[in-house]
């Protein structure tokens, strides 16, 4: 599934030869959801903010979406469309600051200010986030500018986060 754009760490593809109406697929953190170009019905479940985000681009970026579409449905190469840029006072939850305390707990702190205590390891399943219960891979992360991301490529939305955590 091709990538077209990437902002705010939404990540929005299209799929070649997919179903009508026109809509794009987008994933943001554990979130995977599929939007409609014309009537914006959503399929799946994200934050509020997130699928705002993508209204937003949608509305700045609607004949180039559908050109793409159309060559989707050809089989043909997809160009990128620019990402939404940020305009100042953003509300997208993004992590500032994340400190490994023990086991597989990190603080967390957001830009909002606030201070959560995250236990992953029930989160730790499945093909890429169980590799992290090996310790010496969980304490190698960083942060890329929305959220915390480990060197095998795992990433965790802030939202899910911020739900999981403790105050801190």
């Amino acid at each position: 599934m091709p990538e077209i754009s990437k902002f705010y760490g939404i990540i929005v593809s299209l799929y070649w030869y997919d179903h009508n109406p026109p809509h794009v697929h987008f994933t943001y953190g554990e979130y995977e959801c599929s939007i409609s170009v014309f009537d914006r019905v959503v399929d799946g479940e994200a934050p509020a903010k997130v699928i705002a985000k993508v209204n937003e681009w949608m509305n700045l970026h609607e004949a180039e979406i559908l050109s793409l579409w159309e060559k989707a449905q050809k089989g043909d190469k997809l160009g990128r469309i620019e990402p939404l840029k940020e305009q100042g006072g953003s509300t997208m939850l993004k992590i500032v600051d994340a400190e490994y305390v023990k086991e597989y707990e990190l603080l967390i702190t957001f830009n909002d200010g606030s201070r959560k205590l995250a236990d992953l390891k029930p989160y730790l399943t499945g093909e890429v986030f169980s590799e992290l219960l090996d310790r010496e891979k969980f304490v190698q992360y960083g942060l890329n500018g929305y959220t915390i991301e480990w060197v095998n490529g795992a990433d965790l939305a802030p939202e899910f986060l911020y739900d999981i955590g403790i105050a801190a």
